[in-house]
């Protein structure tokens, strides 16, 4: 009788949770709600599963990035687990008229994400392609920190690039 080790594919599931909190959780700004992408509607936001491309990058982007696997799972009478997945959230504004509105804009995507991120606890749903399946459990979004980042190299997605990461802490449910 051979042993039969189930996937929990945790890191894809958690990267399209999160690309699905990051453009349907709505952020107040005075009395006025958006969501993130209606925000950043001119030019369009554009959220993308993995580090792009920078040469071919065409509008203001956030690029979710996962690092890190955690140390085995803690487990918890009932059969729940908990872990620790580091993740960034890589920033490439730009695509304005000038110097200053691309570098205002930077600065607003980097305060509307730690906004969004901060406190926050993303639904982890069972992902199949772009069809959300049933629901895994939850991540505690926690030690969020944003910085700019110096241009390092040509392209206009280099010059006003920044990074917010943080951990995100997940309880699953059995």
């Amino acid at each position: 009788m051979s042993l039969v080790i189930e996937s929990e594919n945790i890191i894809y599931n958690l990267t399209n949770s999160f690309y699905d909190y990051m453009v349907t959780t709505v952020i107040k700004k005075g009395l006025t709600e958006k969501t993130l992408l209606n925000w950043y509607a001119s030019p369009q936001l554009e959220v993308v599963l993995e580090f792009p491309d920078l040469t071919e990058m065409d509008a203001p982007t956030l690029a979710i990035d996962f690092k890190s696997f955690p140390a085995p799972a803690i487990n918890f009478y009932g059969g729940g687990k908990m872990g620790d997945y580091f993740f960034n959230v890589w920033g490439f504004a730009g695509w304005e008229s000038t110097h200053s509105s691309n570098a205002v804009q930077r600065d607003n995507l980097i305060s509307d994400m730690i906004s969004l991120l901060e406190d926050g606890v993303v639904p982890v749903y069972d992902w199949n392609g772009t069809t959300k399946g049933s629901l895994l459990g939850y991540a505690s979004l926690i030690n969020i920190a944003g910085e700019k980042i110096a241009q390092s190299g040509n392209s206009l997605a280099d010059k006003y690039r920044f990074l917010i990461s943080g951990i995100a802490r997940i309880k699953q449910t059995s």
